[in-house]
């Protein structure tokens, strides 16, 4: 969880530094900020299916530790930018190295944890990459009022290279080879998740269900569905995160530091707190949909108001609730995609269902730059709003036909003998 946390610092630590890279001379434009937002996740997305791959076949543990090595390193090579290309250059390289972590994570949970508890660990690894926001938020915001963003990104950058080696140590591809583990609770997470799979093929052989192949997952409605389910909080969260310093800049006054760092973190403070919560009372229930949806409109909703409301901190207030409520979203919704393919290839899954959500961090940031021009970045927050209503709105669309469809092919005919005339 702590390699999870480093990730999210480091991806989003550019936020912070672009009100003071536009007095640079790579001179951010607000438009130009969405771009350098979005160029992150030109290469992040498009390695979620890949990097899902991967680490099926390869030491999910040895994908992790070569990823972070490269993400830190592109950290440290974002310090040494001189124009705008260089800066799109380093997002780029991020992105990349980033880019098969998430789907290894999960793939490597699904080898930790059973079903019953699944909801609960993604909750925890959501839990970690905020944690990791709320404590880099005031500390990048002190790094750069003390030295410059600069060297920020050069300490940063260092600090995940030596730190992620404990990963080396502490982590194992399988319950079967941990150290840290006892021999009771060895067989007592290996007969969980044992249990689990013979459940499963004992349901395909009882239905007659063929072999689901990899490329079969694309005809699974609700992966589809959960797919645009997750990636509407992802947009209106990703596309408000990186924007959060300048907007909170212009509204209050206050300049780059440690104090506009712990502001910018609240949100992800509220998100922990909610994330975890939701992640539990999910798995109780057994239910995810009704503790993601309802999340997500409330928070659009929220983010249309606070573009609309007037008010310095009413403008704040309304933000940092629709984020809060955003980033609880986000575990029970994965976890319903996650819970509608099979177990043999929930770490491909994984990469499907996460294009979606990187898909749209690339477009928001460019959807909110465009929208803002050279107003105040608060006025254009309408935008994050109304896009993921009508993904959450086509997720449910496509989730009531598919119930329809299977509700008629279970209906047999009845064959009515007609007796023969005369």
């Amino acid at each position: 969880m702590l390699s999870f946390a480093l990730s999210g610092a480091d991806r989003t630590n550019i936020s912070l530094a672009a009100p003071l890279m536009t007095k640079d001379a790579i001179g951010l434009t607000a438009l130009g900020l969405g771009v350098l937002s979005s160029a992150f996740f030109w290469t992040y997305a498009p390695m979620q299916i890949p990097g899902g791959l991967i680490g099926q076949f390869i030491s999910p543990k040895k994908i992790l530790i070569v990823c972070a090595v490269c993400w830190g390193g592109a950290t440290f090579l974002t310090s040494y930018a001189d124009s705008f290309g260089w800066l799109i250059a380093a997002r780029v390289l991020l992105g990349l190295a980033e880019g098969a972590t998430f789907p290894t994570y999960i793939y490597l949970m699904s080898r930790w944890f059973p079903r019953s508890e699944r909801g609960r660990a993604t909750s925890l690894l959501y839990f970690a990459g905020y944690g990791g926001g709320l404590g880099a938020g005031p500390l990048t915001g002190w790094l750069i009022s003390s030295f410059g963003w600069r060297p920020m990104f050069r300490i940063e950058g260092l600090a995940t290279i030596v730190i992620v080696l404990a990963f080396i140590f502490c982590v194992s591809d399988s319950p079967a080879k941990s150290r840290g583990l006892s021999e009771t609770e060895r067989s007592w997470i290996t007969g969980q998740l044992a249990a689990e799979k013979a459940v499963a093929d004992e349901l395909k052989a009882r239905t007659g269900a063929p072999k689901v192949r990899w490329y079969d997952l694309i005809r699974i409605p609700k992966l589809w569905a959960g797919a645009l389910i997750y990636g509407a909080p992802g947009f209106a969260a990703y596309g408000a995160t990186y924007f959060l310093p300048t907007i909170i800049k212009e509204l209050s006054g206050i300049n780059i530091g440690a104090w506009i760092g712990f502001l910018s973190s609240v949100p992800l403070g509220i998100g922990m707190v909610l994330v975890a919560v939701n992640g539990r009372v999910s798995d109780h229930f057994r239910r995810r949909l009704p503790f993601c949806v309802p999340h997500v409109i409330i928070g659009c909703v929220l983010l249309i108001c606070a573009a609309v409301a007037s008010g310095t901190w009413l403008k704040i207030g309304l933000l940092f609730a629709a984020l809060g409520l955003l980033y609880s979203s986000v575990a029970p919704a994965y976890a319903f995609g996650i819970d509608s393919t099979p177990v043999e290839y929930r770490g491909l899954a994984a990469g499907f269902i996460n294009v979606f959500y990187q898909a749209s961090g690339a477009i928001a940031p460019i959807a909110l730059g465009a929208v803002i021009g050279t107003g105040k970045a608060v006025s254009g927050l309408w935008i994050l709003g109304i896009i993921p209503i009508a993904m959450i709105t086509i997720a449910v669309v496509t989730l009531a036909v598919s119930r329809t469809m299977n509700e008629m092919q279970a209906v047999q005919p009845v064959e009515v003998e007609v007796p023969a005339a005369g």
